[in-house]
């Protein structure tokens, strides 16, 4: 599979030189190619894996949010104690 990338970006620059006689862009070009063609593109992925990750960061939210009011009503019970204790 890499030859043949490799052969598709060698006819390119190829053509390439034929049509301007400019070496070192046929080169360069060539380079430029053969990197670009040996990416791989990206995966995407399953619908499965995109509703547990989704799933995953509700519930990542959802603990955030419980943790928060946890936090918030402590905080008030620590104030009506304090208020509590000054009278």
């Amino acid at each position: 599979m890499i030859f043949l990338k490799a052969l598709i970006a060698l006819v390119l620059a190829l053509v390439w030189y034929f049509i301007d006689g400019n070496l070192e862009f046929a080169v360069i070009l060539f380079i430029f190619l053969f990197v670009v063609l040996l990416f791989q593109p990206r995966k995407t992925k399953s619908i499965q894996e995109q509703d547990f990750f989704k799933d995953k960061i509700n519930r990542a939210n959802e603990r955030k949010i419980h943790i928060e009011e946890q936090r918030l009503q402590e905080q008030k019970d620590a104030n009506k104690q304090k208020h509590l204790k000054e009278i």
